[in-house]
């Protein structure tokens, strides 16, 4: 099964602190330094029309980051990593977001809008999510473009010189390269498998979502009832991955969302939530991963069990709802 796995949320072991408080993170601070002078330029490639140009630098990067990304995620303070997938879609007519889950208490997100800071209206990067059970939230803005590479920076009074990301987008290929107090933090090179669709034009508007006090954006969530036709007689690993194309019968599909959750021996099933997913239709596949190797493989061994395809489709909010059990053993 050659569906991708979210492993990027263990780079969260060596993030920057975390911005302590809600959800909706903090802002503040005099803006990032030693960046230069932004230039914007360049058209969205993400499935729709050319961004609005309303003074904001940089906001063409918005329609660049539209699909289903995935690669390696390396020089992390705790290794190197095989994948690391990203779904990053629009959520409205500005708001670019995906997130990644290992379990209940492991996330990680990406954000990407318009606030102010210094009084501008400036192009942010938002990266948060819990470690652990530790909320982190961090908040950048950009300070340097030139149509190929969009850089960002704290905006804290430390400027680049505690967080600083680039992201660089030309066609298929994206990657971010991420330091923290100048250590190298992580560097991702990704491919787009997937395109996904986007207004035209984007962004619809360049109006302000504040000064970094916004919370995160509701959307949807998935509820999976899995029913395992056994009775588990040790604890094993239980996963939902959420694709937009059928994984029968290549299992080429890549997954734009995977959730585990542990089971315990004597468990005839399990409910698995999947947070923040994006509107659309989707296929879940569910595996009962009994020799709990599936983080690792990327594939099920023989006797572990597996309901493929079932049809799912989520709205902008509420939740959705998926009972499925997994009848299929693996041979």
């Amino acid at each position: 099964m050659r569906v991708y796995l979210l492993a990027a949320v263990l780079v969260l072991c060596g993030c920057p602190e975390p911005m302590m408080g809600s959800d909706a993170g903090t802002g503040g601070g005099s803006g990032a330094t030693g960046g230069g002078t932004a230039t914007g330029g360049g058209s969205a490639q993400g499935g729709g029309g050319g961004a609005m140009d309303a003074g904001v630098v940089g906001v063409e990067l918005l329609g660049k980051l539209a699909g289903l990304w995935s690669g390696p995620a390396t020089l992390t303070p705790l290794g190197n990593f095989p994948v690391m997938n990203f779904d990053l879609r629009p959520v409205d007519g500005q708001f670019v977001f995906g997130q990644s889950d290992l379990d209940a208490a492991n996330t990680l997100r990406f954000g990407f809008s318009i606030e102010t800071y210094g009084g501008r209206d400036v192009l942010a990067y938002r990266n948060g999510g819990f470690f652990q059970g530790v909320l982190r939230d961090s908040r950048t803005q950009l300070v340097e473009a030139d149509g190929g590479t969009w850089r960002f920076c704290s905006v804290t009074d430390a400027g680049c010189g505690y967080i600083d990301a680039r992201f660089s987008v030309s066609g298929t290929q994206l990657t971010l390269d991420t330091r923290v107090r100048g250590n190298q933090h992580v560097l991702w090179n990704a491919t787009r498998d997937e395109l996904r669709s986007i207004p035209v034009p984007f962004p619809s508007d360049t109006v302000s979502r504040g000064d970094g006090s916004a919370p995160w954006p509701t959307m949807a969530s998935v509820n999976v009832t899995a029913n395992f036709g056994v009775t588990l007689t040790a604890a094993a690993d239980v996963w939902v991955i959420l694709t937009t194309t059928p994984c029968f019968p290549t299992f080429n599909c890549k997954a734009s969302r995977s959730v585990m959750r542990a089971a315990s021996a004597s468990d005839t099933s399990a409910m698995v939530t999947v947070p923040s997913v994006h509107a659309g239709t989707y296929k879940a596949t569910v595996l009962v991963d009994l020799d709990r190797n599936f983080a690792t493989t990327r594939a099920p061994s023989s006797g572990d069990r597996v309901a493929v395809d079932q049809d799912v489709t989520v709205n902008t909010t509420g939740s959705a709802q998926v009972t499925a059990t997994t009848s299929v053993v693996v041979p």
